[in-house]
């Protein structure tokens, strides 16, 4: 499980023409906003904006739908 964003990361560079800032968010959207549990060792300023916003709104998601 703690693989998945290196794995998805890996295989999107391995195709090419991926925007950077989505590479970003693929493999460090599963890091923690509070550095708590962060797989990947990054902390408070070293995790970009747009991967906190993706990190936000899947919390949000997470907490108004229905997932399997």
């Amino acid at each position: 499980m703690r693989q998945h964003p290196r794995l998805g990361y890996e295989a999107l560079v391995a195709q090419g023409s991926f925007p950077p800032e989505m590479l970003d968010v693929v493999l460090h959207t599963m890091n923690s906003l509070t550095a708590a549990d962060i797989p990947n060792g990054l902390r408070g300023d070293q995790i970009s904006d747009i991967v906190r916003l993706t990190t936000i709104v899947d919390i949000y998601t997470a907490l108004v739908e229905k997932r399997a």
